[in-house]
């Protein structure tokens, strides 16, 4: 079985940016350990969590975003040494989740249907009496 690993952490606080010319009221969050993850405001009002006094830990899977550095007309800075766009990686929120089980549950669902679809494999094998080395290549192809 072929598997994903998934970064899920809790966010234990944080705060909502003021809306500001270049600022759009996105949150950043931070873990136990002080990292600090961009979360986008759409997701944050989806939970319910609309401003800073609204703030209850939550839980987020963890993916990383490349974007392209803008100047101040929004077009992409061009690095003149070597003329490519300049980029900067940030750490943000993938999904959000306000209870920790949900948060897991997402984390093993691709490994679960895989669980899943290999058992109903093997009792639709057995029910067609197929021999073993078949039923191996089989499961071994999921």
């Amino acid at each position: 079985m072929k598997s994903t690993k998934m970064q899920t952490v809790q966010i234990v606080n944080g705060n909502f940016s003021d809306v500001t010319e270049g600022k759009k009221g996105n949150f950043t969050g931070e873990d136990v350990q002080g990292t600090q993850y961009f979360i986008a405001k759409k997701k944050m009002n989806a939970m319910g969590i609309n401003t800073d006094a609204d703030f209850k830990p939550f839980y987020i899977t963890v993916t990383e975003k490349t974007y392209n550095v803008l100047d101040d007309d929004g077009n992409p800075v061009i690095n003149p040494e070597n003329g490519k766009t300049e980029t900067f990686t940030r750490t943000q929120a993938g999904a959000t989740f306000l209870k920790e089980e949900d948060a897991i549950l997402a984390t093993l669902d691709s490994d679960l249907r895989t669980l899943r679809a290999t058992k109903m494999l093997q009792d639709k094998a057995k029910e067609l009496e197929l021999d073993s080395a078949t039923v191996a290549k089989l499961v071994a192809s999921i």
